[in-house]
This record gives C-alpha cells, sequence and structure tokens, in this order.
C-alpha cells in the first residue's frame, strides 16, 4: 500500500507500506524528536552519559545513518527508534577500533 506523505513545507514523500500494517499517525515523529528518542534510549539501556549518547547519535547522523529518517517520515516510530540504538550502540567502536582494542587490554590487565 503506498501511502502520500506531505509535511508542512516540505516535499510531498510516498512511502510503502506492508499491507499488514495501518499507519498510525501517532506513531511518527519529527525527524527531531527521533534523534532525541534514539539518544535517550541509547543513555536508558546501555547506562552511558547524555554527553556520550550525543557523540554517538552524531557521528551516526554525520555518517548519514539517518539519512533515510529525514526523507521517509514513516521510519521515524518507537520501535525502530529502540532498533536503531542498539544498532548505533553496537557500532560505536567499529569506526575507532584502537579504542576497543586498548579497553580490551585494560580488562585483562595488560
Amino acid at each position: 500500500m503506498a501511502v502520500a506523505i506531505e509535511l508542512a513545507g516540505s516535499a510531498l514523500f510516498s512511502v510503502d507500506l506492508p499491507s499488514n500494517r495501518q499507519l498510525d499517525w501517532n506513531e511518527i515523529m519529527t525527524y527531531e524528536e527521533y534523534l532525541d528518542e534514539v539518544t535517550t534510549l541509547i543513555t536508558e539501556l546501555y547506562d552511558l552519559s547524555d554527553v556520550a549518547a550525543i557523540k554517538h547519535v552524531m557521528r551516526a547522523q554525520a555518517d548519514n545513518f539517518f539519512a533515510r529518517h529525514d526523507e521517509e517520515p514513516t521510519m521515524r516510530t518507537q520501535e525502530r527508534a529502540e532498533h536503531d540504538a542498539k544498532t548505533i550502540f553496537e557500532q560505536r567502536n567499529k569506526s575507532r577500533p584502537e579504542l576497543a582494542h586498548k579497553r580490551s587490554r585494560r580488562a585483562v590487565g595488560m
């Protein structure tokens, strides 16, 4: 099922939804709300400081992780925010493997 979406002051988007999924507009967050929610989830789920979580989300944003979220409003749901928070947390050291290596050496007392 294709749904046309027009947000105030933005372009018209056409989004394909699974045929068994009904779109609930109350589930859709603005792009800014979505980034805030992902950041909050990272702090709550992984016991990181606000500053650390913000850095991870900003790094993901700089790497265009959220590009489709900006273009497709239906991607900005609570369920997707939980998935993205987990993905960003798991990816946090992949771009800087030297940090993961230093931490693992410290953990074993080297």
